[in-house]
C-alpha cells in the first residue's frame, strides 16, 4: 500500500509556471522535457502497480533520505518483513544498448546510468539499516515502464538488475507473497525518520523579466475579462473565480521562486495588480502561514501546489468555476 503521494516534482512545477510567463531558452526546454518524461514514467509505474495490487507491502515514493550527512533521492522503496527493495525508474523510449558498463542511445553515450544509481541507492539504504534501528536486507532494480523501450547488451548479468515493461506485472505480482508485520513497520518508521527536504533544486528568476497578470487555467491565455467574483477568458470562454486565480498564482510563486518567502508586494507585482488588495489579503489569511519579521510580513503557501489547494476550495456559487 502506498504510504505517501507522488507529487509533481518541484523542478517540473517550476518550468510549467515559468513557461507561462516567459519564453524558455533551449537549455530550459530540454530540462522541462526531461522532467516531464521522468514524471510520466513514475506515474506509469504507479498505474501498473495499482493494476496488480500492492496490499502486501508498504511503498514510499519520491522521497529524499538524509543518510550520513548526505541526501539521496529514491523513486520507490518497497518494504515488507523481508526488507526493502529500491526501484529506480527510467522512462526510456527507443533503442538502447548497455555495453562495457555504459549506456548508449544510438551513438550517444548517456551520463544517466541507472545501474550505477541503483547500486549507490541500495548501499546508502544499507548504511541506514546498519546505523540505527532494525537491520534489514536491501536489494534493488532499475525499472523501465515504457513499452517502447528496447535494449541490447553484451552483459547477461545486467538482466538480473533491471525490469522491462513486458515483465513488470510479473515482477509486481511477486510481492503478493510478502508480509507487513512488526518488522516492516519498524523499517518504515526508520526510513520516514530520515526523510529530508530536496535541497538540490534552486531557482534564480528575475521577477522583472516575467509576464505579469493572471492567466486562464484552461487555455493559458492572459486575456481575462473582469467580473465581480470571477475572471472570464476572452479566448476560450472559461470562467474561474478570483479565489481560484489566487491559489494558482500563489502556487506559481512558490515554484518560480522556490525556497523564498512570499511578500504581498512581490505577489502583487507578479499579479500585475489584476486583483484588489483586499482579495489578496483574504487569500493570504486563508491559504498561507504568516511569518512576521520585524516590520515586514512574509507568507508561506500552506499546500504543496495548486492541485492540492483546490481540494480545499469552498465551492459555493460565489466561487464556482465554469470551464465547459
Amino acid at each position: 500500500m502506498y504510504l505517501n503521494s507522488r507529487n509533481t516534482p518541484p523542478v517540473l512545477l517550476h518550468y510549467r509556471a515559468l513557461s507561462r510567463r516567459m519564453a524558455l531558452g533551449s537549455e530550459d526546454k530540454i530540462k522541462m522535457k526531461m522532467a516531464e518524461r521522468g514524471y510520466e514514467g513514475e506515474t506509469l509505474y504507479d498505474e501498473i502497480f495499482n493494476s496488480v495490487g500492492h496490499e502486501h507491502v508498504y511503498i514510499l515514493r519520491d522521497v529524499y533520505l538524509k543518510i550520513e550527512n548526505s541526501l539521496a533521492q529514491y523513486d520507490s522503496i518497497i518494504v515488507s518483513d523481508s526488507g526493502a527493495v529500491v526501484n529506480e525508474i527510467k522512462n526510456y523510449c527507443g533503442d538502447y544498448r548497455y555495453e562495457k558498463e555504459q549506456w548508449f542511445n544510438g551513438s550517444r553515450r548517456l551520463s544517466d546510468d541507472g545501474i550505477t544509481q541503483i547500486t549507490r541507492a541500495v548501499n546508502k539504504l544499507l548504511k541506514l539499516s546498519e546505523g540505527r534501528g532494525p537491520a534489514f536486507d536491501v536489494s534493488g532494480k532499475v525499472v523501465f515502464p515504457n513499452d517502447d523501450f528496447r535494449m541490447t547488451t553484451d552483459d547477461d548479468k545486467v538482466w538480473g538488475k533491471i525490469v522491462v515493461r513486458s515483465n513488470l506485472k510479473k515482477y509486481f505480482r511477486s510481492f503478493r507473497y510478502e508480509n507487513i508485520g512488526a518488522k516492516a513497520e519498524a523499517i518504515v518508521k526508520l526510513i520516514e525518520s530520515s526523510i529530508g527536504e530536496n535541497m538540490y533544486f534552486k531557482t534564480q528568476i528575475d521577477i522583472d523579466k516575467l509576464r505579469k497578470g493572471l492567466y486562464c487555467g484552461k487555455c493559458g491565455e492572459f486575456n481575462l475579462l473582469k467580473a465581480r467574483y470571477h475572471r472570464q477568458c476572452g479566448s476560450c470562454g472559461a470562467k474561474e473565480s478570483n479565489e481560484t486565480h489566487m491559489l494558482r498564482v500563489m502556487s506559481d510563486y512558490k515554484y518560480l521562486f522556490y525556497g523564498e518567502s512570499m511578500t504581498k508586494k512581490r505577489l502583487m507585482t507578479l499579479i500585475g495588480d489584476d486583483l484588489h488588495t483586499e482579495v489578496v489579503r483574504r487569500a493570504f489569511e486563508k491559504y498561507c502561514y504568516k511569518n512576521r519579521k520585524g516590520k515586514s510580513t512574509e507568507y508561506t503557501f500552506k499546500y504543496y501546489d495548486f492541485n492540492e489547494a483546490m481540494k480545499y476550495l469552498d465551492y459555493t456559487s460565489k466561487y464556482k468555476n465554469y470551464r465547459e
